[in-house]
């Protein structure tokens, strides 16, 4: 690069991170001389620092007509494009540098970038090592190869190289956050709380590193300063937290039982656990029925039934986790799913061994001094009447829980809400949740769950089955052959419906577009099928009102295996069975979401049942 004072100076602004003073001064002196190789290396150089690519890119080319032979402007012209998403074409221009001057450790390094970025592990661990091999004390050598092998879940390959890094440069605030992410992760909790807190006092301003001393803090029992590390994370990362404003606490998750018998509260058990005895699933074409096996790897079970009364409990939006004063959160029995709470709970930071949990909460925290009881009901409709209606059968076993305000979800539409009305539930009683706060309660009564991941209770079925047909018009139209289409829907369509409709036409179906009708109309439609073909989704909750003995054909995307309608089917004595299809993949990017096609033969073998 020619020297110069403005170069000179250029380049100590760019060691100094001033890299707008450096873009300015190279423009500067472009404008008087445009054909400066120097300035506009140097100028290319900057805008690589501002993460201004594109201009980068166009700089070091421009340079390179000058200078084509180069091999530091080839390099910093490679890393320029790696950085604007031209991957292949980087390749060429590192290729280029190490051919004119092999001993360049930064262009091994960025080709081993390169590689990484393509997928070919082994070349970019070549390109790496051949860098470590020319400059042992390249720190970003050690660096990045620790990183592939991360990526890879190579982990003490990982930790040993991490180390490396940290060997030939100690402060380095990235390798001690990494270290100390993987050292955690390996249960190694007190070296990790040790790397982080290195890599915090080498750069106080690192987010992710205050965010893994915040977890290594929490399982050491350091719960104030792991609440306060986070913070600090947030405050330096604010897309950490989903909130704008927030209280994070700490707490324990206890089970309702447990927490009832130590802090002497009221805790009724309502009905016992139980197997549940459903028959095996029918499935067309009838080799598919493997990978729908009842319960999966355990044998499906019912729900124990209780109902607990708190005194100044909180109450979570979403999935309505109870918090209780003594600092206990209440989430098996009252949280679908509630195995996978520590990693997927809304709320989690992070989970210690110990079962206390860091929670990022709203700020917001709402007051109702009066008595309630949570009715919850979150999700699609089939969690909905599931997971939230179904509880009422909980409440109206107390006396006093009978009549008392719900919490429930925000946003019921009006469909639900007459439904509600239907079963005695007046909109007054009804207290919407926002999303942006918590609800404490004085006094509050929590029912169980009457699901247990996809399976449900038959209490809850036999529960919604009496009230609901209790509560509906005479049948007028009985005995009808339904096909419930999606085709007015964006997703999960049958993607040949076209071809299947004649079919059922003269198997005496009519078909009825499931977007036009609501949820009251909907419960009537079920009423009234004798024999059912739909899509598998929420809408297939309405089952149980259906007749025993009604035939129901699933459609479902091959590869998805979500047996909930089954539970409900099975146990009033439906003949069901999946219809497998195979899914369409280009119309959505969500496989559940996908449209499907249903082989005409597949249902023709369903409908030869119906003679």
């Amino acid at each position: 690069m020619p020297e110069s004072p403005e170069i000179d100076e250029a380049l100590s602004l760019i060691a100094a991170g001033r890299y707008d003073d450096a873009a300015a001064l190279c423009s500067r002196v472009l404008a008087a001389r445009p054909l400066d190789v120097g300035a506009l290396h140097a100028h290319g150089v900057a805008e690589l620092k501002r993460g201004r690519y594109a201009q980068a890119v166009e700089s070091l080319e421009r340079a390179l007509e000058q200078a084509p032979e180069n091999p530091a402007l080839l390099n910093n012209c490679g890393e320029a494009c790696r950085l604007n998403g031209e991957t292949e074409r980087a390749f060429e221009y590192f290729k280029r540098a190490i051919q004119i001057e092999f001993a360049i450790p930064m262009a091994h390094v960025n080709i081993g970038l390169a590689m990484r970025s393509l997928g070919k592990a082994r070349e970019a661990e070549h390109f790496f090592k051949n860098a470590i091999l020319l400059d042992p004390e390249m720190e970003r050598a050690h660096f990045e190869l620790a990183e592939l092998y991360r990526e890879e879940g190579h982990t003490p390959e990982a930790i040993e190289r991490y180390r490396e890094a940290l060997a030939v440069s100690p402060g380095s605030s990235r390798a001690h956050r990494q270290l100390a992410s993987l050292l955690l992760r390996e249960g190694r909790t007190r070296d990790a709380l040790e790397a982080a807190s290195e890599a915090v006092r080498i750069d106080p301003r690192d987010g992710h590193a205050h965010f893994i001393l915040a977890r290594a803090l929490l399982e050491l029992c350091s719960d104030r300063e792991a609440e306060a590390s986070y913070l600090r994370a947030v405050e330096l990362l604010p897309a950490l937290s989903p909130h704008a404003q927030r209280r994070v606490v700490t707490v324990r998750r206890t089970e309702a039982g447990d927490w009832a018998a130590r802090e002497n509260g009221q805790y009724w058990q309502l009905a016992r656990s139980h197997s549940l005895q459903v028959p095996r699933v029918n499935t067309i074409p009838a080799e598919a029925a493997a990978s729908w096996t009842v319960g999966q790897l355990n044998e499906p079970v019912a729900p124990e039934m209780f109902l607990c009364r708190i005194a100044d409990a909180e109450v979570l939006p979403g999935d309505f986790t109870v918090l209780t004063r003594s600092g206990d959160a209440l989430i098996g029995g009252l949280v679908n799913w509630a195995h996978h709470y520590d990693h997927r709970g809304r709320f989690v930071v992070h989970a210690a061994d110990d079962g206390r949990l860091l929670l990022d909460l709203p700020g917001r925290c709402e007051t109702l001094d009066e008595p309630c009881a949570v009715m919850g009901g979150a999700g699609d409709y089939f969690d909905w009447l599931f997971g939230g209606v179904a509880r009422l059968w909980a409440l109206e076993q107390q006396p006093r829980a009978t009549g008392l305000p719900l919490i429930v979800a925000e946003g019921l539409d009006p469909g639900r809400q007459r439904l509600l009305e239907s079963l005695g539930v007046e909109t007054s009683r009804l207290r919407p949740l926002p999303e942006d706060r918590t609800f404490r309660c004085a006094e509050l009564y929590v029912p169980s769950l009457p699901v247990a991941g996809d399976w449900v209770s038959p209490l809850a079925v036999q529960f919604l089955r009496r009230r609901l047909l209790a509560s509906a018009s005479p049948v007028g139209n009985a005995g009808r052959r339904i096909y419930l289409s999606r085709g007015a829907m964006s997703s999960r369509r049958v993607a040949n419906e076209h071809e299947l409709l004649p079919l059922l036409a003269r198997h005496g179906f009519e078909s009825v577009n499931a977007a036009a009708l609501d949820t009251i109309e909907l419960i009537e439609l079920f009423r009234t099928a004798q024999a059912l073909v739909a899509v598998d989704d929420e809408v297939l909750a309405n089952l149980v009102v259906s007749p025993q003995g009604a035939k129901i054909g699933a459609i479902v995307a091959y590869g998805i295996h979500r047996p909930r309608a089954y539970f409900v089917s099975a146990q009033i004595g439906q003949d069901f069975t999946y219809l497998q299809a195979e899914p369409h993949f280009e119309s959505n990017p969500v496989h559940a979401e996908c449209d499907a096609a249903l082989p005409p033969d597949s249902l023709e073998q369903w409908l030869a049942r119906l003679q």
